[in-house]
């Protein structure tokens, strides 16, 4: 019996079925889904933290003669780095979950 027959032959409410078969539907590929928003998060995040890191680097002058942009910069590292991280760890709950 599949996912769609199951919802079906129980006896549910229509509005109850057209709000949530989806979510019942899904649910066997979601997994898959979050794992790629995962991966696509935290690659994407520690690039731009890479990327701003050798910035900062190569421009040693930049924070006296620009300062904004110095500013701008560093506070791009921590936010990119900390989704990184944060990244990570639900990367890590997600795959211990399945455990």
């Amino acid at each position: 019996m599949t996912k769609q027959e199951n919802i079906t032959n129980k006896h549910y409410k229509v509005p109850d079925v057209v709000a949530f078969s989806y979510m019942y539907i899904l649910s066997g590929n979601i997994y898959w889904q979050v794992l790629r928003i995962w991966l696509v998060t935290q690659n994407f995040s520690f690039i731009i933290a890479g990327c701003t890191v050798i910035t900062l680097l190569f421009s040693p002058a930049l924070k006296s003669t620009n300062f904004t942009v110095f500013i701008l910069l560093v506070i791009l590292t921590n936010i990119s780095g900390a989704i990184g991280v944060l990244s990570t760890l639900a990367g890590t709950i997600l795959i211990e979950r399945e455990w």
